[in-house]
């Protein structure tokens, strides 16, 4: 019996899976995935197919054919593989696998349309130089229906050519049909071992740039596939030729925490070194500089095609920066990195009613287990002096400031960076005397290193030491110094970076068992420094997004140095639900000679009282601002009256608001409180205005006094027109 076979697309996704990739499905309704394997609801499964066992057989329960006697077989099916050369056809049956000379026969054809054209255009599109893109052989070329087309064969372990991969001009990549997926190994891959080392990447275009730095690459078809064919191409050789082997993964972290280019490494190397045994030494590693593969790396270099010695001095950098993150495998069929168990999953309505998505308090009205916070506030507001006590709360069972209950007990792990070691210390004393106890026994593991977050070989490290010590509660302070850690790869400024970066963090943390808290600073110069601080605050982007919960911490009042006295604001909110603001007075002491006289007192209260008093001290504040701006006007008044009124006579208002500047409404205002107080005097005068004519004028002077009366000036209004 024989089928066609049909790669899935996004319009017709593979029915087992829903993958728009990968799987095909035959005309007789044979169905083939190369996710899934086992059983799965509504399709009878096959087993796995014999050519390749990556690959599952299923047919849909009623299917005829498994009635007919034919629906349980698990050879390959029939499939076919054209180019546009008629004479290149791949037939084969159900019985049989496309025989290897066949494939080899296709490469060679192909690779005869490999022109210079086609060279070039491919170095285009790798950024990398001609000279490198013929060191897979025999590359080829060509078109089809989906249009122009590499060819990059595919060998088995035995370095037969077993499948051709074609990766057309806009980017996309297709097996041919009826081939099995296989390594990528350039011509004289293995020259120079023992000396170097042996890289084991993701596809044909890392091989061939590691090979354009002089490195020897060996190309696997995914992230976590090609054991078989690495073990047997690796055996073959030598036991004086082995080389030291290393899995390259890629940075491609998953907005859900997955990290599939990071976890397939561990896992293949893990399985390689088990299956070649204690006599290789096979790590794993991750490109330098976060580049999410090997050819980002060397592409991101720049180097003139002209200039051999620059691709040589890239591959020891390579090397050199490489070799030391290298990482021993974990024993094959463990896992011990930090990946993530978050996965799409869908349930139905029924089944999400009935589930119970339950809560647990850290620290009741304040932080809730399992759910990534963010401490916040800007510098030098105690936010380190506030994990302290919030370590110590929640490790030994007391109260968070005397105002937070904490139901139990838990293992809290603080890594401070910024403090230093000391200053931590005397503090948490301080809060252990607060509370009667003794620091001894709280139960709180201190560290005074950050890791650097965003390379994955210290994000272990963290986890490990999550693990090894049973912490359900890391706390992290502060995030500039070990998030980033100088990644110029990642943008602070940019939420798409640095969402995933967090996320991959956090659910790392919590996947090893730990809660995180993670301690921030604000932006430099908010609008208002002392008022009630927000999650728009913080620096950096997506870190507002990010916050499941926050503890954020600012100032009230502008802090009097030599008093020790902190008045600050604590805004708390989570996303359950829950939120509060309270006013927090902070005695912290004065420091001595003898570095002793510190302390820890802290009176907390609702901030509604202190909220109230702000508000009466602003209103107080703005009728001083008004007061003294009346009293300048006032003065400013009597002053131009000075500068024109000759011996306390009268003089025109008119001219007096003219040298003040005031509006009319100003100077009616200031003319008024003057009177009332009796500062001045007010009248009437005519005044010309033109060809003899006269008007009534508005007149004033100061108010008469005994030294005016000595004067012997009379009083009266005078003729002001002059």
């Amino acid at each position: 019996m024989t089928t066609t076979l049909k790669p899935v697309t996004g319009a017709r996704p593979c029915a087992v899976c829903a993958g728009d990739h990968k799987c095909s499905f035959g005309s007789d309704g044979l169905i083939i995935c190369g996710r899934k394997r086992n059983a799965m609801s509504g399709f009878v499964y096959l087993g796995q197919s014999s050519g390749d066992d990556q690959f599952a057989l299923y047919r849909r329960e009623g299917d005829p054919h498994l009635h007919s006697g034919n629906g349980n077989s698990t050879t390959r099916t029939p499939a076919k593989t054209r180019s546009t050369d008629s004479n290149i056809t791949v037939q084969v049956s159900t019985t049989e696998d496309v025989p290897s000379s066949t494939w080899r026969v296709l490469a060679t054809r192909l690779q005869k349309r490999f022109c210079e054209d086609a060279r070039e255009a491919l170095s285009r599109t790798l950024e990398l130089p001609p000279w490198a893109c013929s060191a897979v052989l025999p590359l080829g070329a060509d078109k089809d229906d989906g249009g122009q087309f590499w060819a990059f064969p595919e060998v088995d372990g035995a370095q037969q050519v077993v499948g051709i991969v074609r990766r057309y001009r806009n980017g996309v990549k297709k097996s041919m049909a009826g081939g099995r997926r296989g390594l990528t190994v350039p011509t004289h891959w293995d020259r120079n071992f023992p000396q170097a080392p042996l890289f084991i990447v993701e596809g044909a275009s890392d091989v061939l740039a590691l090979t354009a730095i002089g490195l020897a690459a060996v190309g696997r078809p995914s992230n976590c596939g090609g054991v078989d064919h690495l073990e047997e191409l690796l055996g073959r050789l030598p036991p004086e030729r082995r080389p030291a082997v290393r899995v390259l993964g890629e940075w491609d972290a998953k907005p859900d925490g997955s990290w599939p280019g990071r976890d397939g490494a561990a896992s293949v190397a893990a399985a390689l070194q088990d299956r070649l045994g204690a006599g290789w030494d096979v790590r794993w590693a991750l490109p330098p500089s976060g580049s999410k593969d090997a050819r980002a790396w060397v592409n991101s270099l720049n180097l003139r095609a002209d200039c051999s010695d620059s691709w040589s001095e890239a591959g020891q950098r390579f090397m050199q920066q490489v070799e030391p993150a290298a990482q021993k495998p974990a024993a094959a069929g463990r896992n011990d990195m930090p990946a993530s168990s978050v996965r799409i999953q869908l349930i139905d309505s029924a089944a999400f009613a009935a589930t119970n998505y339950s809560l647990r308090w850290l620290v009741r009205k304040l932080l809730v287990r399992d759910q990534p916070a963010v401490v916040g506030g800007p510098k030098k507001c105690l936010k380190t002096s506030f994990l302290c006590d919030l370590a110590v709360a929640m490790g030994t069972g007391r109260s968070f400031l005397g105002q937070f209950e904490v139901d139990r007990s838990a293992r809290i792990g603080f890594l401070s960076g910024e403090s230093g070691p000391h200053a931590i210390k005397t503090t948490a004393r301080n809060v252990c005397a607060r509370h009667g106890i003794d620091l001894a026994s709280a139960n709180v593991w201190w560290g005074f290193s950050l890791p650097q977050l965003s390379r994955h070989e210290q994000l272990a490290m963290l986890i490990d030491q999550i693990r090894q010590n049973n912490l359900e509660v890391v706390i992290l302070d502060p995030l500039y110094l070990c998030l980033l850690a100088g990644n110029l790869e990642i943008n602070a400024s940019s939420m798409y970076d640095m969402g995933p970066l967090l996320a991959m963090v956090s659910q790392a943390c919590l996947d090893a068992g730990a809660t995180p808290i993670l301690c921030h600073h604000n932006i430099k110069r908010p609008p208002d420094p002392f008022a009630i601080p927000e999650l728009e605050d913080l620096a950096f982007a997506g870190i507002a997004e990010f916050a499941r919960q926050w503890v954020l911490i600012g100032r009230r009042e502008r802090f009097e140095p030599g008093s020790g006295l902190h008045k600050l604001w604590m805004n708390v909110g989570g996303s359950v639900g829950f939120s509060s603001c309270w006013s927090i007075d902070v005695d912290e002491g004065i420091l001595d000679d003898g570095f002793d006289g510190k302390k820890w007192d802290v009176k907390v209260s609702p901030a509604t009282e202190a909220i109230a008093g702000q508000k009466d001290q602003a209103v107080k504040k703005s009728q001083e601002r008004q007061e003294a701006n009346r009293k300048s006007e006032d003065a400013k008044l009597l002053l131009a009256i000075d500068q024109i009124s000759r011996d306390g006579d009268y003089t025109s208002a008119a001219r007096v608001r003219a040298i003040t500047g005031f509006s009319g409404d100003k100077f009616r205002q200031a003319v008024e409180r003057l009177l009332v107080q009796g500062l001045v005097e007010q009248s009437t005068s005519q005044a010309e205005v033109g060809k003899g004519a006269k008007r009534a004028a508005e007149v004033l002077r100061r108010s008469r006094n005994d030294c005016f009366r000595s004067s012997g000036s009379s009083g009266r209004p005078d003729d002001v027109s002059k």
